[in-house]
């Protein structure tokens, strides 16, 4: 005997009604009556089928059910007809949940008035579905997913990130999607002249003579209940279509790589270009093991290694050349370069005042004294110089300040990149300049630029700062250059002084030369003259030996430069990477700074820009439905809201008030990264299948669009799929104990509009059409062992003493990669934005002094990052806070913002103090009394 679903719901209607339910998405009215087929099941026989029926039709009445056509035009074998089972009719928008009261109800089916179902059979048409309610949330959630598996046999699509609660408040009691129109529509050759859709479920799909699916093997709570009670068709012309899914990779080792260096090198017009990429390895190599280059080498014969930190390797390579380099074992991934960002605009304008921040940090009090940096080497890093030259004037840049250009090491002429900012602004890096140059003018100022998608630069610099010798992969390769080439132009020389004896020794008269032959060019020297072709020879050798001599005083210069380095004693950097390098003090650019206990230097480090594009915390899933919840259940929604499991998406300008819709252009990524741990006996061995590099946690990210925010035609909570990310995340780092794991997801706004974020998790089963072994029929069954259950990898042969189990931590960051966009503004959470993990690589370190920026009515500034660093709850960042409101520029013109300028600003307090005589330890200690504090001289300074 099955349980009455719809004595259930009627009763759980009645009960709800007078008691607060949870927040519901916003939708617009429905209509006043509904067009109605209503699905009955009398089961009883002769008098006393004709007794429940006169009941339910007396009962339909009093409930305003609208019978068409009219009752007196039904024959009277219909009270006594066991095979009738429908009435059609119109019924009002608030009593169509009554008719359940009655137990002959078994379901319903409502279109609104003057729709009209689409002709074709195979057109989605848009349904919300009610289930039969009553049973514990559990049983709920698996009566659900069980009606799932039938109905995608019916052809329905799930919709995604809506609301499950249905009409009675509780979880997993409605389902929405679209399904084809042919299964709301009487086939004219059925002899039931029912709707496929209302008919019972557990009845379809239909086989030759019967269901396919017999009831005896379907599984409770399913067996127990016809599972839809309401089919509800959705007044949406233009249902969304699928997500188209992305083509398949003939190779599991080509989903190693990266869909933005992927879209290059599967373009056969590209794949010959020359790109930065990134090698992940899937261990991290000793200094001085070899066998990895010799690995890349061969698997790609156009790759040049650029650098290495840690297990990153920055190389330049054919894009085509991706594909071999993924397929090697030792590979864990293979990326475009991440370079760092610093998200401000030049062209807003932000009041400044210099001379009321040099009073409220006490600098001004230094700087009387006498202690404006004298003697202090001060280092300013960044990525864009320009206009630092016209500005070395003495009055804005020391005119002794000294430039290093890292970026001419990779180059065969030894000369820079060109600029990179816009030309119409100073370079972000010669605002932090004159930043540092406004807190401590007699500092001994150094500004170094290094690539933004170059991190190994950035270590590089640090160890020279800290006394390392001066060596980098492409200075040693610009140096054998050099050796080859001077080894070549002295066999030129000897070669061309063997042959002057020859030449001087011809005394054949050349005068008319030009006149006969000079129309030839070199060609009528080559072939006419030896004389003349011996003189054009020492010309070029000349021109070769000027150029060369001119390569080696840059190379020269460049390593004097960098040895120049050594000794400084403070640093400004406003670089940082907020993605593409593990966090939580793990990159190898943080352990650097934090496990080198000689550090000769005070390193300043900007916090960004970013404060509300970041989410941290724990991965909750109360309900169990594979969707991460951004917050607790006790937690409040915010306004507007009516789950937590979506994450919405809005615009802060640099400039402006801040916006719910994302702007129309923007391209925007969103990273997932999280840390997990693993049992070392199967770590990374040479020669054997990587286990690891499939995570023990499958996750995905789905971008959602919201169709109407208003609720003015469609429901608040109906959205469109935009993108989602494919299944194979970015193994960031492998250790023996512990894996880090980044997801990444980068899509176009291509609409201006409302757009919201949520994490999807694989749950460990799932319900699924599987054929019995033992008697050939398909039934529903539950597949379970879909994930791991502890640290070890999946399949593998364990006891449940042995399993360890873990928390999943993970840091979701937003950010706009396009550089139009980067300039205009920035994505954020509008709903659940954390401050933990909002800091990146690497100011998350311990052993740097991260910087915030602070107006100067000594409140920090609403975008600058501010909070502990990922996952390290007790590491409070930033360290301090500085005035960001300077007036900075030729004849005071030109303002800059942000972070990134209040980091030098510091660094230049800092050496105001050191040349005041605090020492090291002292200033220290200082920086770190007041965590998150304005940085200011002590009142005795």
């Amino acid at each position: 005997m099955t349980r009455s679903g719809a004595g259930l719901f009627a009763a759980l209607a009645l009960t709800l009604a007078a008691t607060p339910t949870p927040a519901q998405p916003p939708a617009p009215p429905p209509p006043a009556r509904y067009n109605a087929v209503l699905r009955y099941h009398i089961t009883s026989a002769r008098d006393q089928h004709v007794r429940h029926y006169d009941a339910l039709v007396d009962f339909l009445k009093q409930q305003g059910f609208a019978f068409v056509p009219a009752l007196d035009t039904f024959p009277d074998s219909d009270r006594e007809d066991r095979t009738k089972t429908t009435f059609s009719g119109t019924i009002g928008s608030a009593n169509f949940l009554r008719l359940f009261r009655n137990t002959h109800v078994a379901a319903l089916l409502l279109t609104p008035p003057g729709y009209t179902l689409p002709a074709a059979p195979d057109q989605p048409v848009a349904v919300r579905l009610e289930l039969a309610p009553g049973f514990t949330p559990r049983r709920q959630q698996d009566l659900a997913r069980q009606a799932r598996v039938l109905l995608r046999q019916l052809g329905f699509v799930e919709a995604a990130g809506y609301d499950d609660r249905g009409y009675t408040r509780r979880p997993h009691t409605r389902l929405v999607g679209t399904v084809p129109a042919a299964q709301l529509q009487v086939a004219k050759d059925d002899p039931y002249p029912l709707p496929p859709l209302l008919k019972d479920l557990r009845s379809q799909p239909g086989g030759w003579l019967g269901p396919r699916i017999l009831l005896e093997d379907l599984p409770a709570p399913l067996a127990q209940v016809s599972p839809l009670l309401v089919i509800e068709v959705l007044p949406d012309a233009a249902p969304p279509k699928g997500l188209a899914a992305s083509a398949p990779r003939d190779d599991f080792a080509l989903t190693r790589i990266s869909d933005d260096l992927w879209a290059i090198a599967s373009r056969k017009e590209d794949d010959s270009r020359v790109v930065r990429m990134e090698v992940l390895l899937a261990y991290t190599p000793d200094e001085k093991e070899r066998g990895w280059r010799e690995a890349l080498a061969v698997a790609a014969p156009s790759v040049y290694v650029e650098g290495r930190i840690g297990s990153i390797v920055t190389v330049q390579a054919r894009a085509r050349d991706a594909r071999g380099l993924a397929a090697l074992p030792l590979v864990s991934t293979v990326r475009l370069a991440r370079p760092a960002r610093v998200g401000i605009d030049p062209a807003v304008k932000i009041d400044g005042d210099n001379a009321r921040a040099l009073r409220q940090s006490g600098l001004e009090r230094l700087h009387r004294r006498g202690a404006r940096g004298q003697g202090v080497r001060l280092v300013v890093i960044d990525a864009d110089f320009q206009g630092h030259e016209e500005l070395m004037d003495g009055k804005h840049l020391p005119k002794v300040t000294k430039y290093i250009d890292l970026t001419a090491e990779r180059n065969d002429d030894l000369l820079p990149d060109p600029p990179a900012g816009d030309p119409k602004f100073l370079g972000h890096g010669t605002r932090c300049a004159l930043a540092a140059a406004l807190a401590a003018p007699d500092a001994d100022l150094t500004l170094v630029r290094i690539d933004p998608a170059a991190p190994h630069q950035l270590l590089e610099v640090a160890k020279f700062i800290n006394g390392a010798g001066v060596s980098t992969e492409y200075l040693t390769q610009r140096q054998d250059e050099l050796s080859a080439e001077a080894a070549t132009l002295r066999q030129r020389l000897r070669e061309l002084l063997d042959e002057r004896e020859k030449v001087l020794r011809n005394f054949e008269d050349e005068k008319n030369f030009e006149t006969d032959y000079g129309i030839l060019g070199t060609a009528g020297v080559w072939l006419f003259s030896e004389r003349q072709w011996h003189y054009l020879r020492m010309e070029e050798l000349e021109r070769d030996e000027r150029d060369h001599r001119r390569r080696e005083v840059r190379y020269l210069r460049l390593i004097r430069a960098l040895q120049d380095l050594r000794g400084a004693q403070v640093v400004s950097c406003a670089l940082v990477w907020n993605t593409g390098y593990p966090l939580s003090a793990t990159s190898p650019l943080s352990r650097w700074f934090d496990d080198n206990p000689s550090l000769k230097f005070l390193w300043f480090q900007s916090a960004g820009n970013t404060a509300g594009q970041n989410w941290n915390g724990l991965f909750r899933d109360a309900d169990d439905n594979g969707v991460m919840e951004f917050a607790a259940p006790d937690a409040p929604l915010p306004r507007g809201r009516w789950t937590r499991e979506l994450n919405f998406l809005g615009w802060r300008p640099w400039a402006g008030k801040e916006s719910a819709d994302l702007p129309a252009g923007a391209r925007v990524r969103l990273a997932l990264q999280w840390r997990e741990p693993h049992d070392p006996d199967f770590f990374f061995r040479p020669g054997e299948w990587d286990v690891y590099r499939q995570p023990l946690a499958s996750l995905r990210l789905v971008v959602l669009h919201q169709r109407d925010p208003g609720a003015k035609v469609l429901p608040a909570d109906a959205f469109e799929v935009v993108a989602r990310s494919e299944p194979l995340p970015q193994r960031l780092d492998n250790q023996p104990t512990s894996s880090t794991y980044e997801l990444l997801l980068e899509f176009p706004v291509d609409k201006a509009g409302r757009y919201a974020v949520r994490v999807e998790r694989q749950r460990s089963s799932q319900w699924e059409l599987l054929v019995d072994p033992r008697n050939g029929r398909e039934a529903v069954g539950l597949v379970d062992g879909l994930t791991p259950t502890g640290i070890r990898p999946l399949g593998t042969n364990t006891l449940p003493a042995l399993e360890k189990q873990w928390e999943l931590r993970t840091r979701l960051f937003v950010e706009t990669v396009d550089e139009a966009s980067v300039r205009q503004g920035r994505p954020v959470f509008l709903d659940f934005a954390t401050a933990r993990g909002t800091l990146g690589v690497p100011g998350d370190a311990r052993a740097v002094v991260s910087v915030g920026a602070a107006g100067l009515d000594d409140k920090r500034r609403p975008y600058s990052a501010d909070g502990a660093a990922a996952n390290l709850d007790y590491l409070v960042k930033p360290d301090v806070l500085a005035y960001d409101a300077l007036r900075l520029g030729k004849e005071e013109t030109g303002v800059a913002f942000g972070a990134s300028l209040a980091t030098p600003f510091a660094a230049g307090l800092a050496a105001c103090l050191r040349s005041d005589g605090m020492r090291p330890a002292d200033l220290w200690r200082y920086l770190h009394q007041r965590p998150g504090g304005v940085l200011r001289a002590p009142a005795g300074k």
